[in-house]
């Protein structure tokens, strides 16, 4: 029940900051900034306790999108992960070789990103999980336009030529 209060209490604060700054947001990661401005501290301490982690993120990625963004942001995110499915959607039916697999396998990762993952933190700069993706849309890309993608990166050209070299 606490999980559920403090994530009801995080939708209300981001939903009252995205009425505040429709337009533009409160900038990139300002929704941690600002919810004491908007009575974290009374609202968590009223029903829970207050907790610096409560507001990190909003609590999903499109009210931090909404949040940090505002309209225009939402456009964006919307738009960029719109291109980002086709990309990856696209280079999986099209790929005959064994980057299918991995082409797929980052169509359900950000799929799940976005509905699975309630924190903003794949999206960040300094994330490891962002620079694997943006890895996989790169080489999604490169197939898309019919460029070979070099055995050197493929990982799993690495692994048979491996099992290759044990067989024989």
């Amino acid at each position: 029940e606490a999980g559920l209060t403090q994530r009801l209490l995080t939708i209300k604060l981001a939903g009252l900051m995205f009425i505040d700054n429709i337009i533009t947001g409160v900038g990139y990661t300002g929704f941690r900034h600002l919810a004491l401005d908007y009575g974290a501290w009374n609202e968590f301490s009223s029903r829970l306790y207050f907790s610096q982690n409560y507001i990190a993120t909003a609590g999903n990625q499109f009210l931090q999108a909404a949040t940090d963004g505002g309209i225009l942001g939402l456009i964006s995110f919307g738009y960029m992960t719109i291109v980002r499915f086709a990309t990856l959607k696209k280079a999986a039916r099209n790929t005959v070789n064994e980057n299918r697999n991995i082409f797929f396998a980052g169509y359900v990762w950000l799929l799940s990103l976005l509905i699975g993952n309630l924190t903003a933190a794949w999206l960040l700069p300094s994330s490891l999980i962002s620079y694997v993706l943006w890895i996989i849309l790169g080489f999604a890309l490169l197939s898309e336009k019919k460029m070979p993608i070099p055995n050197r990166y493929s990982v799993v050209s690495g692994l048979h030529s491996k099992l290759v070299r044990t067989q024989a």
